[in-house]
């Protein structure tokens, strides 16, 4: 058997075993090199790292209180990734280069979903235990003045993209979301998005709000510079949403299916399901879109899915009861 022989049978041997496994060949050389995700794991109070590159849980950090929402904020000279430990009074800051805890910072009761300016000077914490917000000044690890107060409790939270505006759930039956004026605090538009909102997404562009009703099984889309609802659309719902970067796509996680919805938001038709793994919820995309990182809480791990085949590329183990997870990719 000549050389040339021998390797190509080597290669069809490959693609045989690949093909019995079930497996998906794709390009590495697409990872941002550094290129991180950090998976909150409730029950076993860790933070998982992902490596992108190895596509495999790198390290594990102790995390106390239950960790719940993640964010990423902006600061010099390397990301932040905080954390809302929710059964406790504080976030915790994690250095998503060096992957040291950098500091705490106290904000109200049970913190859940955190967000973070653009500029990474200001956190944003919800409390549905006192029904606030608390400001973080990210620098100082400290409170940024009084958090502000509602009269119901708010769920997810969001920063525009030009940093002006905070939009926030009010998670009851009368679902809404609200811009805020992140300056002052004052409610400057409501707008109404069916019972029990479960999450919401800002478009890359700052021009659209896609909001999930969990009781409803709808998504509305609100236009954000004259906050009025522009469509209210069937689709299957749960504990998580994400919208594609660039295009009017919409990924709903739907926890009681196993399965992530997709929808173009624009003309409000369905347009495809993927199987993923048990219970996913809050979960992250890549910022070119091309892949879903699916946090399955009850799986225990985190599905990567090829968003223009649907196809789950990759199973990664995790920690206990994943909650949700943020990615972090270096600028080059």
């Amino acid at each position: 058997m000549t050389t040339s022989t021998r390797w190509l049978v080597i290669a069809l041997i490959v693609a045989v075993a690949v093909a019995v496994a079930g497996a998906i060949v794709w390009d590495h050389r697409s990872v941002t090199p550094g290129a991180r995700i950090f998976v909150a794991n409730y029950k076993d109070d860790t933070v998982s790292v992902i490596d992108m590159a190895l596509e495999r849980e790198v390290e594990v950090l102790k995390m106390p209180d239950s960790p719940f929402a993640l964010t990423v904020c902006a600061a010099k000279p390397s990301p932040l990734v905080a954390v809302s430990n929710s059964t406790a009074s504080r976030v915790t800051f994690i250095d998503a280069t060096s992957l040291e805890i950098v500091g705490t910072a106290t904000v109200s009761k049970g913190p859940e979903f955190v967000a973070c300016s653009p500029d990474g000077t200001r956190l944003y914490a919800t409390s549905p235990y006192d029904k606030t917000i608390s400001i973080v000044d990210v620098a100082a690890r400290a409170p940024a003045g009084k958090p502000i107060a509602f009269e119901r409790k708010p769920g997810a939270i969001a920063v525009a993209p030009d940093g002006r505006r905070l939009y926030v759930l009010m998670r009851d039956e009368d679902g809404a979301v609200l811009a805020l004026n992140a300056a002052t605090g004052a409610v400057e538009a409501t707008a109404a998005v069916g019972k029990f909102p479960s999450d919401m997404a800002v478009s890359a562009d700052g021009s659209r709000i896609v909001a999930a009703s969990f009781d409803d099984s709808t998504v509305t889309v609100v236009d954000t510079a004259s906050f009025k609802v522009l469509g209210t659309y069937p689709l299957a719902t749960g504990t998580g949403l994400l919208l594609h970067p660039y295009k009017p796509l919409v990924y709903s996680m739907v926890g009681f299916e196993d399965a992530v919805a997709v929808l173009d938001y624009e003309t409000g038709k369905e347009i495809a399901s993927f199987e993923c793994s048990k219970g996913p919820t809050y979960s992250a995309i890549t910022r070119d879109g091309r892949y879903l990182y699916v946090v399955n809480e009850d799986s225990d791990n985190v599905v990567k899915l090829d968003t223009e085949t649907g196809k789950a590329l990759l199973r990664i183990a995790v920690g206990e009861e994943p909650a949700d997870a943020v990615i972090v990719e270096p600028l080059t």
